[in-house]
């Protein structure tokens, strides 16, 4: 994930070739993780399951932030991003490097459904 953390710091928008990479990294069915709350959320239920989140405002008043947690409240993890998906998939992989045992979801394995919205 450590150039896929650099390309999401740098993203401002919707990207389908960020889109398209994440979904390989991850082992995950193609999306617009980028451009949508709702693919950012299942790509996040995908990769860290049973993480928890919120969504707030960023301390600057302008940028939406993202924080994650695991099931034990062990690892948090912030981002602030441009839109809500950009610090959603931020946070994602912050959480992915720090945690342990999070770097390799099952290849193939689709995302969560709705649950838990």
């Amino acid at each position: 994930m450590g150039l896929l953390n650099e390309e999401l710091r740098a993203a401002t928008g919707a990207d389908p070739e960020l889109d398209r990479k994440l979904a390989v990294e991850l082992g995950a069915p193609p999306a617009g993780y980028t451009a949508s709350v709702d693919a950012a959320l299942d790509l996040i239920r995908h990769a860290l399951p049973g993480w928890g989140w919120h969504l707030g405002w960023h301390a600057d008043g302008i940028r939406p932030y993202a924080s994650l947690h695991d099931a034990a409240r062990t690892v948090h993890v912030e981002a602030a991003g441009p839109t809500v998906p950009l610090a959603l998939l931020r946070a994602m992989g912050e959480a992915l490097s720090r945690a342990p045992g999070t770097s390799d979801p099952p290849a193939g394995s689709a995302p969560a459904g709705d649950s838990g919205r």
